[in-house]
């Protein structure tokens, strides 16, 4: 699986192309009491599933590392009662399987590790795979350690461990970041809809009160611009919400 891309199936593409239009004639009907925008505004929906697309990505990219943290801590833990690393991972699988069931992302990785361990494939080279195909730098840096540590022949169950115990810390230290924004995020899809709410509300109890800005130039013009702000403010503040560790 590469985790760096994410293909919409065909249910995905029915259920938010079908969210699309509806907020396209949502908008296209309190902004310019005509559905005629729907059907200029109808290239846009590619952009619109590629900001889909890469949002499930992240979602899903985020859910692997989340998984791949509490796997390497069952790891770190193995090693310590006597397990060799290999042995460390079968028994990682099946932690993993109770903890996220046999379905996730990190159960359907180790059983792959553990199919192509039994065909003597370096362990090194299975994360350095998984590193390449998430695109996670935690992941990239674990896969490292393990090439390292086996050519240099120290203590390699004290380095994984240490190491184990540093990038599960890094990852819980994103984990509580992104937690923190969420209520913020939740804060931002109130305050994207405060202004529909209040025009369809408007529209509701004083019927007429905008017809001065529908069906000539000029109202438009105010409308079409203060469509174009509303927008570039959400993009904005998206964009803000976007934290990078």
């Amino acid at each position: 699986m590469d985790y760096k891309n994410y293909k919409l199936n065909v249910f995905q593409y029915i259920l938010y192309g079908s969210i699309f239009l509806f907020l396209l004639a949502t908008y296209s009907r309190l902004f310019y009491d005509s559905f005629i925008p729907v059907l200029l505004f109808i290239p846009c929906i590619y952009p619109y599933f590629n900001f889909v697309s890469r949002s499930l990505c992240s979602k899903r990219q985020r859910s692997l590392i989340l998984q791949f943290k509490d796997m390497i801590t069952s790891i770190s833990a193995s090693l310590n009662t006597g397990y060799s690393l290999e042995n460390a991972l079968v028994e990682s699988l099946n932690e993993m399987s109770i903890l996220y069931g046999e379905n996730s992302l990190i159960c359907m990785e180790l059983e792959l590790i553990k199919r192509k361990l039994l065909l003597n494939v370096p362990v090194g080279d299975l994360f350095g795979d998984l590193a390449i195909r998430s695109g996670m730098d935690e992941i990239s840096v674990f896969s490292e350690i393990i090439n390292i540590s086996k050519k240099s022949g120290g203590d390699m169950i004290s380095i994984i461990r240490t190491s184990a115990f540093s990038i599960s810390s890094k990852i819980s230290l994103e984990d509580e970041i992104h937690t923190s924004i969420a209520a913020k995020k939740f804060e931002l899809y109130i305050m994207a809809f405060l202004p529909v709410f209040i025009m369809f509300y408007v529209n509701l109890t004083q019927p007429g009160f905008y017809e001065s800005m529908y069906h000539n130039i000029i109202g438009i013009i105010i409308m079409s611009i203060c469509l174009a702000i509303y927008f570039s403010a959400l993009v904005l503040a998206n964009k803000i919400l976007r934290i990078e560790v």
